[in-house]
């Protein structure tokens, strides 16, 4: 129903100025109006709303108030959610059109509404929490980063993408991993979750990732882009000499 309202109070959702609501033929409160027009503004109503709550988490809440306090927080939903519909088409538009001309040896990298997993690169600073304990990788170096035992991180090796959770700090040099299973289709890298799972170590000096965020409980897959390629490149360059 409020996807309906909402068409009705946008001009259009290809215009920024609409999106927006910066253009004066749209408005929020007619529609609203028209939608509770036989309706008693004191009477009690109830529904479920996405709460945020003190941890964080996001959480269904029952919410009791009178039909004219519904109607002021639809009008202040619907002012932000002209916006959150319009990303999402364009979202999926760019991608369709990736997907539609992607070149040979091109990953595409969801982000945002079904991403996977999320990237930082390598020379972003990267905080240390009092639960992840800190495992140098590359100490003193600009391009280091600091790994954490038990998160989840991308190792480029050999310009092959794994992924796995950082154990233990092995040596001076050696970091060990529980790589998630990788394979290979028609070039494009995919990684099965839980089901089989590779311990192995990987040395200081390869291009690590992270930390990344894994999302869902199926199989994905990877594909790197350019910048991330040669950023790789460059730094196995200055580092493995």
């Amino acid at each position: 129903k409020k996807c309906e309202v909402l068409m009705q109070t946008v001009f259009s959702l290809e215009q920024m100025c609409c999106v927006d609501r910066e253009c004066q033929k749209c408005g929020v409160t007619e529609p609203v109006d028209e939608v509770f027009a036989d309706a008693n503004e004191g009477s009690m109503v109830s529904y479920y709303q996405w709460v945020t709550g003190k941890d964080k988490r996001v959480r269904k809440q029952l919410q009791e108030c009178t039909i004219a306090e519904a109607k002021e927080d639809l009008v202040v939903l619907l002012q932000l959610f002209s916006r959150y519909i319009y990303d999402i088409k364009r979202q999926f538009a760019e991608l369709k059109f990736l997907k539609e001309n992607l070149k040979t040896g091109v990953v595409i990298i969801q982000e945002d509404f079904s991403e996977n997993f999320q990237l930082k690169h390598q020379k972003e600073e990267t905080r240390s929490t009092p639960t992840a304990p800190a495992v140098p990788v590359v100490p003193g170096s600009p391009n280091g980063i600091t790994v954490h035992v038990e998160q989840y991180y991308a190792v480029d090796c050999l310009h092959q993408f794994y992924i796995g959770r950082a154990l233990e700090h092995v040596s001076g040099c050696m970091i060990k991993f529980k790589f998630l299973h990788r394979s290979v289709d028609a070039g494009i890298n995919t990684f099965n979750w839980l089901r089989r799972d590779d311990i192995n170590t990987c040395h200081k000096y390869n291009v690590i990732y992270g930390p990344i965020q894994l999302v869902g409980t199926g199989s994905f897959t990877v594909v790197e882009l350019e910048n991330i390629k040669k950023a790789s490149a460059l730094l196995i360059k200055n580092h493995c000499k």
